[in-house]
């Protein structure tokens, strides 16, 4: 992405005689950090669900998409469960991983509907008095069964989740 948008990037890798590039980070391990942070983080979220009484479903990262999506669809069916880890989606238009699915109930037709959740390991929403965000907790995230907070959602945060959840209303699993 960042070839794609940066044309000083894409000069200096491609003509690097042209610049001193010696002082260029090679191995920065703060990325990496973060990335163990949120692993650690999504599986203490895990721990908690089951601790809970929530019965999770997990689909195994190591998988490839494939198999991934194959596990999806059959964690979609299984009368057992309430929520589904590490799923995976693809359409002609879209691709999508939310870390949860979480079963909110059936739509009128008795069909199952899924609501995505994102784990995050940073603070997901920002103080604010302007605004008012409903935080419930599962398996009852329905916004009747929240308690009111004031807060502003991230804005990547709260778009990667419209992007979750406008596939899987395309895919019938959310209404």
């Amino acid at each position: 992405r960042t070839a794609l948008l940066c044309h000083e990037y894409l000069h200096k890798k491609f003509a690097p005689s042209c610049f001193d590039l010696s002082k260029r980070i090679e191995h920065d391990p703060l990325p990496m950090a973060l990335k163990t942070a949120g692993i650690k983080y999504e599986r203490e979220v895990l721990e908690s669900l089951e601790a809970a009484g929530i019965r999770v479903t997990q689909i195994h990262d190591f998988l490839a998409d494939s198999r991934k999506m194959e596990e999806t669809q059959k964690a979609l069916a299984m009368p057992d469960i309430d929520a589904i880890y590490g799923s995976l989606f693809v359409s002609e238009t879209r691709i999508s991983k939310p870390d949860l699915l979480v079963l909110i109930g059936l739509d009128e037709f008795g069909n199952r509907q899924w609501r995505p959740v994102d784990i995050k390991s940073h603070s997901a929403f920002k103080e604010n008095k302007s605004n008012v965000l409903t935080v419930t907790d599962l398996p009852g995230i329905s916004p009747e069964n929240g308690t009111q907070v004031s807060g502003t959602l991230v804005e990547k945060d709260a778009y990667q989740l419209a992007h979750y959840v406008r596939h899987m209303q395309e895919l019938g699993l959310c209404d």
